[in-house]
């Protein structure tokens, strides 16, 4: 395997960062004006040697044996975030990133909220073996005036004793530089799995600047940060403060499902209490709920009822459900007469919750429905949905909401073994839709786009629309709802051409581009880990493993924002106005993280995706 690279501002820096060493590594940050000569002049013996960042164009750099990397300011790197891109690729025995800039916005601050924080130090758990250790320098105690602080991580939790009786001789700059310390460095073996690819850090994370921390994950730490990630979510979903509502997807169904996926793994009891208090606590809120839908309503809660009682973790009768079953009835009636068939909303995702209950007759009202109202053009079938961006109906081709969505209902039913033979020719109706509309992947690195509107709809494979890369839309949730229905089928022409189509796209890890923006499973990158590792898991092709690994890696990397979450994810909460923040949901939070993460390290509790419409 190739050894791996790092690419900075287009520079390739493998050499000078992954040479053996041992000694101190300083980190300086170029400002504007700085005065390097008297920078340098002033550095302490103990330096050993030096990495400038961000030098603009035509910096003279003092000639100095120590520097054994300059990078220009094409674009800016943060050093922290610098830092952890080569931190677990080395062995370190203590470090310390030190901030002297006199504006720096203090990291207490987010910490203010929380009642028992010793402003002076403060300890946070990262991946339960590592600890960081806050330690303000500043003469202030109040931490929001405070202009000096070291960050600390380490493996043997060294206190802060220690740091000051033994780098009291710390330099510091009056300001201007920033500085990232570590002693005692040495490499690590790289020539283990890490990637077989160049890697940058715009590759592993384009938006770094919103996290604290961006790296390079060993395949061998994976288990370990899972199972204490885990961990971590569990502890917190144990706590949150619930949102009162019963919904799967976006209320408090969703950490249930977590909490069972993590019972049946650890068959801790006290996991097994915590599901039955949540659930008393939903019963006692379901009376209320006008919501029907899978997404946020009664459908989704009774879904996990069902799951829940199939995997022997609750006990409840038919009788449980005949409350939920009235409701539910006329609702589904309703949104047939409509001809609105969304699948997380209306319909289909109603009939989701029936199929489960082996409910016959109410799924058959959505076939007979859908067959009814289904557009035919040549081979093709479709169906019309409203698009409220547009206020025009469109023609949609994501799993969320789209034909996508419809070809799994349509495969569950087949499956289940209810109107197989209409549900045969309603599938292959729908497959010949999307063979119509394959795009040029070589023009657009999509095949399918997002949707069309009905009235500029043609059959065209000439069509270059762009749209994201994950579940709810894009390649990897079209491509595996056209999967599961080719495997439920038995039709080896098809399966081969998705898995062509699977094995072109592995290839995308744009971040940018894609709009992965966090690790949340609707448009992240947990759910791109999970779809790559169910292909994996079919055709047992190496590609895909890898490929669910290397988002698996992401997903980690991205729950490493300890600052600013409990749980080290923060997800963005609105795209138009960047605003970001934490999330519990299983749709948008921390439950669909947790959830996926679990199934990457046992393949064996992976068929509570059929919520997620991928089995």
């Amino acid at each position: 395997m190739a050894a791996p690279k790092i690419i900075l501002n287009n520079q390739d820096v493998t050499t000078p960062l992954l040479q053996p060493m041992r000694g101190t590594l300083l980190i300086a940050d170029y400002k504007s004006d700085s005065d390097l000569d008297s920078f340098f002049d002033q550095l302490p013996t103990i330096v050993e040697k030096i990495i400038l960042l961000n030098c603009p164009e035509g910096l003279l750099v003092p000639t100095d044996d120590r520097i054994i990397l300059s990078l220009n300011n094409s674009k800016i790197i943060d050093p922290f975030d610098f830092f952890v891109c080569i931190f677990d690729n080395i062995t370190v025995d203590w470090c310390m990133f030190l901030n002297t800039n006199e504006y720096f916005d203090c990291r207490y601050r987010d910490f203010k909220k929380l009642a028992d924080v010793d402003k002076s130090v403060f300890f946070h758990i990262i991946d339960r073996s590592e600890a960081s250790l806050y330690y303000k320098l500043g003469d202030n105690d109040d931490a929001d005036t405070a202009r000096k602080e070291i960050r600390m991580i380490n493996h043997n939790r060294v206190n802060k004793t220690d740091i000051e009786s033994r780098h009291s001789d710390v330099w510091t700059n009056g300001g201007t530089i920033h500085i990232l310390l570590l002693r005692t460095i040495e490499l690590k073996n790289i020539d283990i799995n890490l990637f077989s690819i160049p890697i940058s850090l715009e590759e592993i994370y384009p938006v770094a600047g919103r996290f604290e921390n961006v790296g390079f994950i060993h395949d061998e730490k994976v288990p370990s940060l899972i199972r204490n990630k885990v961990d971590i979510i569990i502890e917190h979903l144990s706590n949150r403060q619930k949102r009162y509502s019963p919904g799967l997807y976006t209320g408090d169904a969703g950490p249930i499902l977590v909490f069972a996926l993590y019972y049946l793994q650890t068959k801790d009891s006290t996991v097994l209490k915590k599901i039955n208090e949540e659930i008393d606590f939903l019963q006692t809120i379901l009376s209320d709920t006008s919501a029907d839908s899978f997404c946020s309503g009664l459908a989704g809660y009774g879904w996990l009822i069902c799951f829940l009682r199939d995997k022997e973790i609750i006990d409840v009768d038919d009788s449980y459900f005949e409350p939920l079953d009235e409701i539910l009835k006329e609702r589904l009636i309703g949104y047939c007469n409509k001809a609105q068939f969304d699948q997380m909303h209306e319909g289909i995702s109603i009939a989701r919750y029936f199929l489960k209950r082996g409910a016959t007759v109410e799924v058959e009202l959505v076939l007979d429905a859908l067959n009814m109202h289904k557009e035919t053009l040549h081979d093709e079938i479709k169906w019309q949905r409203w698009q409220y961006a547009a206020s025009a109906m469109q023609y949609d081709f994501g799993l969320a909401h789209g034909m996508a969505g419809i070809m799994h209902f349509l495969t569950k039913c087949y499956e289940a073994g209810i109107r197989q033979t209409l549900c045969s020719e309603l599938l292959y109706g729908i497959r010949s839709f999307y063979q119509h509309n394959i795009q040029e992947y070589s023009f657009s690195n999509v095949f399918y786009t997002a949707g069309v509107l009905v009235e500029k709809y043609e059959p065209s494979l000439e069509r270059r629309g762009k749209t994201r890369f994950g579940w709810c839309y894009g390649d990897p949730g079209v491509l595996s709802a056209h999967y599961f229905a080719a495997r439920t089928l038995n039709d080896e022409k098809w399966m081969a051409e998705i898995v062509k189509q699977m094995e072109t796209i592995v290839s995308n890890r744009d971040m940018e581009r894609l709009l992965v923006k966090d690790a949340c499973f609707c448009h992240g990158s947990s759910s791109l880990a999970h779809m790559f590792s169910r292909m994996y898991l079919h055709t047992g092709k190496p590609i895909f493993q890898e490929t669910a690994l290397y988002w698996l890696k992401v997903t980690l990397i991205m729950g490493r924002n300890i600052s600013m979450s409990p749980t080290g994810y923060i997800f963005l909460i609105d795209s138009k106005t960047n605003e970001w923040g934490h999330d519990d949901s299983l749709l948008e939070g921390i439950s669909g993280v947790a959830a996926s993460l679990i199934s990457a390290s046992s393949y064996k509790h992976m068929d509570w995706d059929e919520a997620m419409m991928l089995s």
